[in-house]
């Protein structure tokens, strides 16, 4: 089952998050470890996109899945991103501040500029991999998209979830490089699937 984050489950959320992108290659070169992720991630959670966007969470917090719907990326408000600043650089070296800058910055301009589904991180928990849990995170945000009869995007640096991705419909849309010293990030589309009246009827019902 899932269902919406709580407020008091941000903090849980944003270390599930850390730790399922521990070895990341495109995170660990930004944020240079779990600990600055993990603050980052809990600005990110607490002040952007439990407010405009969505955070969705398996019934037993053992998967998270952030995400946001518009033309453009969310942005912090100036307080914020002061604080993701200040509480960043407490955990990690100042060069991370500049590389999580760029990245943002370079990631942004790759998004689609029409109204589409972004899904901005997805994590699970080590002991529920394999489990199915990912996967109904995603299928169900796959499913309102093609409701909405928008396009999802998201973005990998793991070359082990290309092939997931693809399954689930997704098309390789560039491979970016965001600077020489980090890896490839690739970005990825998946245009929505056109449903007939009877799936949108059997699709609110359910809702």
């Amino acid at each position: 089952m899932v269902r919406s984050a709580r407020r008091d489950e941000h903090r849980a959320i944003a270390q599930l998050i850390a730790d399922a992108f521990a070895d990341d290659p495109i995170m660990t070169w930004a944020f240079g470890g779990m600990s600055s992720l993990n603050v980052g991630m809990h600005v990110l959670i607490r002040d952007l996109y439990s407010a405009y966007g969505c955070v969705r969470v398996e019934s037993n917090l053992r998967g998270a899945a952030i995400w946001s719907l518009g033309e453009a990326p969310l942005t912090l408000s100036w307080w914020s991103a002061l604080s993701l600043i200040t509480r960043v650089a407490r955990h990690t070296h100042p060069r991370h501040l500049a590389r999580i800058a760029q990245l943002s910055d370079v990631l942004s301009k790759e998004r689609p500029t029409e109204r589409h589904l972004y899904l901005f991180m997805i994590g699970v928990d080590a002991s529920a991999r394999g489990a199915g849990v990912g996967g109904q995170l995603i299928r169900e945000g796959l499913q309102h998209a093609d409701q909405l009869g928008v396009p999802t995007a998201l973005e990998t640096s793991n070359p082990k979830n290309l092939a997931l991705y693809q399954h689930l419909g997704f098309e390789i849309r560039n491979d970016v490089s965001v600077a020489s010293s980090a890896p490839t990030v690739w970005t990825m589309v998946r245009r929505p699937k056109i449903l007939s009246a009877h799936q949108l009827k059997t699709d609110a019902t359910a809702a």
